[in-house]
């Protein structure tokens, strides 16, 4: 449990006290927790609302909102009413020798006093508060397996938070903005860990894996010019890397914690489709690519981290170009869209261009296969081709 600086109240130490990170500690914690409530209800039960809140700790209350679904999927079903049942009756259910904790838990879950008291902010488990507490838990440890844990996480993403008015503490139905939750945790959280600690036994793999599938949603499903376009996806990825170096930028460390940034957001960055990079541009009855933002991208941001010294990492490189072979197929003459970036990049972003060619022999067959299987066995295009030649000739 943390140390605080100054005294708080009973409700709070026993809240940090209290952890739901292993399976013993999510049972013990929910016990805990439903036995408080059920006797906060009981005790304020005949007050007003506002009185009640008195006897009904907020953390411990939240604490409950997280554990119950988590650990009877039973609960995640909407019940057409809630039970009117008084409080004593309630707290009887938590006395009686013949009633389990779980029976005990769902005749709360459904109870009324409980619904009402979701409706007052500071009893709101928001989102952002879900996955903080998500992230802590150790797969390892988990009372859930993986399948389930991904049937749990996906029905909190989308049937539980995406829909969930703002105000609520939800997405308002918007995805993206339910993205942007689930890559800022992940950052995060990689922030927060100490360096030998980037493998934690953490739940950051599986909310990493719903935001892959989330992002591939909203390129699949999407319409040009539409919300969750990719070029609307494009922008939002390295919007989000511009406010969280900004934030960095801001600290007492400005190197490191800028650095750290970018390396935890290199390891996400490959976890999410490379055609996500580019922008496609329809103009004029033409379509074309718009790598503007991955040059912006890569001059202010990649160049400060280059290890070795004025190279790119070779697998961020060639997640770059496969982004640029893969965008360039929804033109209508992708070689030459590729040979257009790539002149264009020449001039503008150097950096990329010496690293496709620092890195080429490790790349080239890997991208020349996605080529042919994209572009049905058509050669190369000629500034690729180009790196090839010249890496030959270099080495004679």
């Amino acid at each position: 449990p943390p140390v605080y600086p100054q005294p708080v109240s009973p409700a709070e130490a026993l809240n940090s006290a209290v952890l739901c990170n292993t399976r013993s500690n999510m049972l013990f914690s929910a016990r805990l927790c439903v036995a408080a409530v059920c006797y906060g209800i009981h005790k304020g039960g005949s007050l007003p609302l506002q009185q009640q809140q008195q006897y009904v700790p907020s953390s411990l209350f939240k604490k409950l909102l997280y554990l119950i679904p988590r650990l009877l999927p039973e609960s995640r079903r909407t019940s057409a009413d809630p039970e009117e049942e008084g409080p004593c009756r309630l707290w009887s259910s938590v006395t009686d020798e013949n009633h389990t904790w779980r029976k005990t838990a769902l005749h709360l879950w459904r109870h009324a006093a409980l619904q009402q008291l979701k409706q007052i902010p500071q009893y709101q488990l928001c989102f952002s508060e879900w996955l903080d507490k998500e992230l802590r838990v150790r797969r390892s440890e988990d009372i859930l397996s993986d399948s389930e844990r991904q049937e749990h996480q996906q029905w909190v993403c989308l049937e539980l938070y995406l829909t969930l008015p703002e105000e609520q503490g939800g997405c308002g139905g918007d995805m993206r903005r339910l993205c942007s939750h689930l890559l800022n945790a992940v950052l995060d959280q990689h922030l927060s860990l100490n360096l030998e600690q980037t493998g934690a036994d953490t739940c950051s793999p599986d909310i990493l894996s719903r935001l892959q599938e989330f992002v591939y949603e909203m390129e699949v499903t999407s319409l040009p010019g539409g919300r969750g376009h990719s070029s609307d996806l494009c922008d939002f990825l390295f919007e989000t890397l511009s406010q969280r170096c900004s934030y960095s930028r801001t600290s007492a460390s400005v190197g490191i914690s800028t650095e750290l940034s970018l390396h935890t957001w290199n390891r996400v960055l490959l976890a999410l489709p490379a055609v996500l990079l580019f922008k496609v541009k329809a103009e004029g009855g033409k379509t074309t690519l718009d790598c503007s933002k991955l040059i912006e991208h890569v001059n202010e941001h990649q160049r400060n981290v280059c290890f070795p010294a004025s190279v790119l990492p070779c697998c961020i490189t060639g997640h770059f170009l496969k982004g640029l072979l893969c965008a360039s197929v929804r033109c209508g003459r992708p070689a030459e869209e590729v040979n257009r970036c790539w002149s264009q990049m020449s001039g503008c972003c150097p950096l990329l261009v010496v690293s496709a060619a620092h890195w080429w022999q490790q790349l080239s067959s890997p991208l020349f296969s996605l080529w042919g299987r994209l572009r049905d066995g058509e050669p190369p295009p000629e500034q690729l081709q180009l790196l090839t030649d010249g890496q030959r000739w270099a080495c004679r």
